[in-house]
């Protein structure tokens, strides 16, 4: 069975992913973690220097070696799905799951967060402001997703939902 979470920065994939592979005793890979170990870079480093664009080539690429394994779960980086056709391939591969959180849990669970470059330098409203123009354009693709979970839920509700039932 190969899984793929996804949603938007901040609305728990790494975290849910990481229980639902020690549950189901199945491989464990985070898109964004492939990238640094692949490019030997930090995130924001590889925006610094190479900007957004090569970044996404870069997650195409990280996505590309994925999908040829066996057995796994994928938290995946929050922009993936929406670009290079990526969403076709999770659907082809697997079952993608869109972990759909709510603007003020995102808002709050982000807005201290150091570590994402695309936020930034961001003041509260503007960083609202970014979260809501993101999942406007962004839901279009997250729709794709062959589940949607409640993920203003706990960890525990989510992983006994729909298609893990664990």
């Amino acid at each position: 069975m190969e899984l793929f979470l996804i949603g938007m920065p901040g609305s728990g994939k790494s975290t849910a992913a990481k229980e639902i592979a020690r549950l189901m005793n199945i491989s464990l890979y985070d898109t964004d973690e492939l990238i640094q170990k692949k490019y030997k870079m930090s995130i924001p480093g590889i925006f610094k220097e190479f900007g957004e664009k090569e970044f996404r080539k870069y997650e195409e690429t990280v996505l590309n070696e994925l999908i040829i394994k066996d057995s796994f779960i994928a938290a995946t980086g929050g922009g993936l799905p929406c670009f290079n056709d990526n969403m076709n391939k999770m659907n082809d591969t697997g079952i993608t799951i869109y972990l759909k959180t709510s603007i003020e849990i995102l808002f709050q669970r982000l807005r201290k967060s150091i570590n994402r470059p695309l936020l930034q330098g961001k003041s509260d409203s503007e960083l609202f402001d970014y979260l809501q123009k993101t999942i406007n354009s962004r839901e279009p693709y997250y729709s794709q997703a062959n589940y949607i979970i409640d993920a203003d839920k706990t960890l525990n509700e989510i992983i006994k939902s729909e298609p893990f039932n664990l």
